[in-house]
C-alpha cells in the first residue's frame, strides 16, 4: 500500500463545491503516479522512449460521503490485480479516518 496526501482544491470541485465526479479518478491516477515517482520509475523517459504504452482501458469511481474544496484526504493505493498483459490499481479516499470514495484504473502495457 501506498499512502498519499492530498488537498481537495477549488478547482477539483463543480460550482457546489463538492469535487467534480472525474476528479476522483484524476486523483487516483496521480496518487499511482506520485507511487511510480517514490520508486524512481520515470513516467517522461518511458513516453519518451516509446517501448512501453500503458493506456487506460477501463475506469470507476464511487462516492461514499461528500467531498468538498478544503478536505485534506489520505489516498491508499494499492495494485489490486496484475495480469499477463493489464493491471489495475485501486484508490482508497479516506477523510477524518472514514472511507469517502474509491476509484479503480485498469491499465494495458504494450
Amino acid at each position: 500500500m501506498f499512502l498519499y496526501e492530498r488537498v481537495v482544491r477549488v478547482e477539483d470541485t463543480d460550482a457546489t463545491g463538492y469535487i467534480y465526479f472525474a476528479n476522483l479518478l484524476k486523483m487516483g491516477l496521480e496518487a499511482f503516479e506520485e507511487f511510480l515517482y517514490s520508486e524512481s520509475f520515470s513516467l517522461q523517459k518511458m513516453i519518451e522512449s516509446k517501448k512501453i504504452l500503458m493506456p487506460i482501458v477501463h475506469s470507476e469511481a464511487d462516492f461514499f460521503s461528500p467531498i468538498t474544496v478544503g478536505n485534506r484526504i489520505d489516498i491508499q493505493l494499492t495494485v489490486s490485480h496484475i495480469g499477463k498483459k493489464s493491471f489495475t490499481h485501486s484508490s482508497e479516499f479516506i477523510l477524518n479516518r472514514k472511507r469517502v470514495g474509491k476509484s479503480t484504473i485498469v491499465h494495458v502495457a504494450f
